[in-house]
């Protein structure tokens, strides 16, 4: 079965230790969220402004679904933007029980407002659902 995600939200971090982390959540266009997901392993090349990354994560609604992991990178830019607002990047996905269902996806990364990042953090499924269908418009314009 295939879960369909159609926002994400990809929350950057460090640990105690000062290790780079990744946190993240996926959401269906109705505003369910259909994954979770953290990073194995993280690296930033300060030179090339590329995070390099492995992920492990689940989809909590369909117990069904298998476990996935994968790899993927973000190319932040452009170099004049200190506070690193946008970016480009690919990531695979693997099902944990078919090592050989798996799929590269491109994807560009936007930061989000303060506004944006409390409604995703959030449980108001119903303005949720309207920041996704604004997101969607916002990209097809892009």
């Amino acid at each position: 079965m295939e879960v369909v995600a159609v926002l994400s939200h990809l929350e950057i971090s460090t640990s105690e230790q000062g290790n780079l982390q990744l946190e993240g959540k996926a959401w269906s266009i109705e505003g369910v969220e259909t994954a979770h997901y953290s990073s194995r392993s993280v690296n930033y090349d300060q030179e090339d402004r590329t995070l390099y990354y492995s992920w492990g994560g689940k989809h909590p609604r369909d117990k069904g679904t298998p476990d996935y992991f994968g790899a993927g990178e973000v190319i932040f830019g452009p170099k004049d933007d200190i506070v690193y607002s946008q970016g480009d990047g690919w990531f695979s996905t693997t099902s944990s029980s078919d090592e050989t269902d798996s799929h590269i996806k491109s994807t560009k990364y936007t930061r989000v407002t303060p506004e944006e990042l409390e409604l995703l953090r959030g449980t108001d499924h119903d303005e949720l659902g309207k920041l996704i269908l604004f997101k969607l418009r916002e990209r097809q314009q892009v």
